[in-house]
């Protein structure tokens, strides 16, 4: 640009910082888009920096996961004005918290410390969205879905309950779509489906053992927390407006009724929903919120490929077999999408855990039709569950016609007799082709 005279203006540095944001594994990237940054802050520059390069620049310091830069960053912007924070700034803000917490530090950091880590972003978190509702209810800051899932996805990183039932206060606060069970503590709801940790090593036992210690440490009064009581967030930060009470209406700056929208919900909040149902064990409520969310009377939110794996996951941990039938047959192809082993995988799982249910070889049956009809390689892992399934009926007629479609499907008899199968399996290196061969063992034996 120099040899040809050309000044970079504010979207050469946009460019430049959103580029260096998508190579933040390069050592020299995060120091660099820092540089050109906190040049634009000079007295000499000609090209000031914005809201657009300032979000730019945190999302590098996202994605390097540096939250002392992020935060150095995030202070210094201004309250109101164009440099104001925008929607994008809160997004990525807590998308960084999430991934801080999400981040594997290493062996050396116990599970106590991996804990204090989540608790203590879900409470930056927390703290953060009580001024966003606060700017929200002004008429000073768009809320998006981007926004509420930001949120809502931190919420989920927790371990606790209350965070996981505040992701449908969330939604009804930002959405308008309303709660489908009572709060967590309402008399309403007697008890909270809490979800048991399952005892099969002694490994998952010790780090129960140590949440539940975590959980006794946590009801003493925290010394950092006892600084600024006043300021930890009591639960009301998701309390919804319209029942909001000694806050005031709703208004801006001149006085008047602020532009005030919800949030359009869409697939990520349907996903966010499921999620924390699924994680509270709220399986029915999970039911309800699909149907309404999906319905044409309502919100008519068309799902997409991710919405159907976490439908058919909630539905496997539901042992319903039929649905989950409906689902890979009718409900997919009728949204335009064609089941992949994934989709598959999920519902025969629902068909192998649905025992009571008479039918649900007969589902696992033609779900394997299906399969062997749209896919050209099975899925290993399906076909294993679908031995389970005919397992689980007791029926030796059964379990015979299913060793024999295992059979017919060709996958063993290549894995016995043709030695090209072995070479291209051999190929695959790794835990996916120890996961390949585990399975080949299981489905022989």
């Amino acid at each position: 640009m120099k040899k040809r005279s050309q000044v970079p203006d504010a979207h050469t540095y946009t460019h430049l910082l959103r580029g260096l944001s998508n190579h933040t594994h390069y050592p020299l990237a995060f120091g660099k888009a820092l540089a050109i940054y906190h040049s634009m802050h000079a007295p000499n520059t000609k090209v000031k920096p914005t809201i657009i390069h300032t979000n730019a620049a945190l999302r590098v310091c996202a994605r390097a996961n540096d939250m002392d830069s992020l935060w150095g960053i995030a202070a210094k912007l201004p309250k109101s004005g164009t440099g104001a924070p925008d929607n994008v700034t809160w997004t990525t803000i807590l998308n960084a918290l999430r991934q801080h917490a999400s981040t594997y530090a290493g062996p050396d950091e116990s599970g106590q410390e991996v804990e204090k880590r989540r608790r203590k972003a879900i409470l930056d978190g927390r703290r953060m969205w009580d001024d966003i509702t606060g700017r929200w209810r002004k008429g000073d800051l768009w809320i998006d879905e981007g926004l509420v899932c930001a949120m809502g996805r931190l919420l989920l990183v927790g371990s606790r309950p209350g965070d996981w039932d505040d992701v449908l206060s969330l939604v009804q606060q930002t959405t308008a779509i309303p709660r489908l069970i009572p709060k967590l503590g309402a008399k309403a709801r007697n008890r909270i489906p809490v979800p048991q940790l399952p005892a099969s090593t002694d490994e998952q036992q010790q780090q129960h053992q140590q949440q539940q210690q975590q959980q006794q440490q946590q009801q003493q009064p925290d010394p950092d927390e006892e600084e600024q009581p006043e300021k930890l967030p009591a639960g009301g930060e998701f309390e919804s407006l319209a029942k909001s009470e000694g806050r005031g209406p709703i208004v801006n700056k001149s006085g008047k009724p602020a532009p005030f929208t919800f949030a359009s919900p869409g697939q990520k909040t349907l996903c966010l929903v499921l999620d924390a149902c699924i994680k509270m064990h709220a399986k029915k409520t999970a039911v309800e919120y699909w149907t309404l969310l999906t319905s044409k009377d309502s919100y008519a939110i068309k799902p997409d490929q991710t919405n159907f794996c976490t439908y058919l996951r909630l539905l496997r941990v539901m042992r319903s077999s039929d649905t989950a039938l409906r689902v890979v047959l009718s409900d997919m192809p009728a949204a335009g999408f064609k089941p992949a082993g994934r989709e598959y995988f999920l519902a025969m799982g629902a068909c192998a855990r649905d025992k009571l249910n008479p039918n649900s070889f007969a589902s696992a049956t033609t779900i394997l039709d299906r399969m062997q009809e749209t896919i050209p390689t099975l899925d290993l892992a399906a076909m294993a569950l679908y031995l389970d399934a005919a397992a689980s009926t007791d029926d030796p007629k059964r379990i015979l016609i299913a060793v024999d479609r295992v059979w017919d499907s060709n996958v063993l008899q290549r894995a016995v007799f043709d030695e090209s199968y072995d070479d291209q399996e051999g190929e695959e290196e790794g835990e996916e082709g120890e996961k390949k061969e585990e399975m080949l063992l299981r489905l022989m034996r």
